[in-house]
């Protein structure tokens, strides 16, 4: 975004950090959606009840897949996102899925909080 915030497509698609890892290649693969936009649902509505063990399936653009097993949530105040693990360029192979959470501040329309599901491959 022109602010420097990561932009998030509509509530019924998932948006890939285009500045970060590919799914398959070192580094951090981030994948962000809303949890809601507008008074729908989204794709992420329930990422904070996802349970650490639980599979999750990346679809690549030549049709082949990628499981990944979710190794850790959290939940971090948006001003405390660690960027240095959520975004790194390096290192073994992560997918990192991320939405908003906690609680709504009206004043400025969105969530306190982000919530940050961490997986590797299997």
């Amino acid at each position: 975004e022109p602010n420097g915030e990561m932009e998030v497509p509509d509530a019924k698609e998932v948006g890939w950090y285009s500045f970060g890892s590919v799914p398959g290649n070192e580094g951090s693969t981030v994948l962000a959606a809303h949890i809601a936009e507008s008074g729908v649902n989204g794709v992420f509505r329930y990422l904070n009840n996802v349970e650490v063990g639980s599979t999750v399936n990346v679809e690549m653009s030549d049709g082949s897949t990628i499981s990944y097993e979710i190794t850790e949530l959290n939940q971090y105040d948006k001003t405390q996102l660690p960027f240095d693990d959520v975004f790194r360029r390096s290192g073994e192979q992560q997918l990192v899925l991320i939405t908003c959470g906690g609680d709504f501040n009206p004043s400025v329309d969105s969530y306190e909080d982000n919530i940050v599901a961490y997986a590797r491959p299997i």
